[in-house]
């Protein structure tokens, strides 16, 4: 495999990939090489894809919320969990 790949580690970034036989390719911008990974406009992605994480990690908290919700036998009525379930999905989109 050309590819050097491995586990997630915390503080690595997991959107480059180093080639055996070449520069770091950034996944996330489809750069290359190490004047990428400094430049402007690599710094402005990362800081996009950290507030979608951010988004999307509150949306997740919400939706465990609501499965605990669900499988506790909550007193909450199918109207009441159908407008929460509708409100879950336009929150997603």
């Amino acid at each position: 495999d050309e590819w050097t790949r491995g586990k997630p580690v915390a503080g690595n970034a997991l959107y480059a990939e180093i080639p055996s036989k070449g520069e770091p390719i950034c996944l996330l911008c489809k750069g290359q090489g190490l004047e990428h990974f400094a430049s402007a406009g690599h710094s402005e992605n990362i800081a996009i894809w950290a507030s979608i994480q951010s988004r999307l990690s509150e949306v997740e908290d919400g939706l465990n919320v609501q499965s605990t919700l669900v499988t506790s036998g909550s007193s909450l009525t199918s109207f009441e969990m159908a407008a929460l379930t509708k409100a879950w999905l336009h929150q997603i989109q």
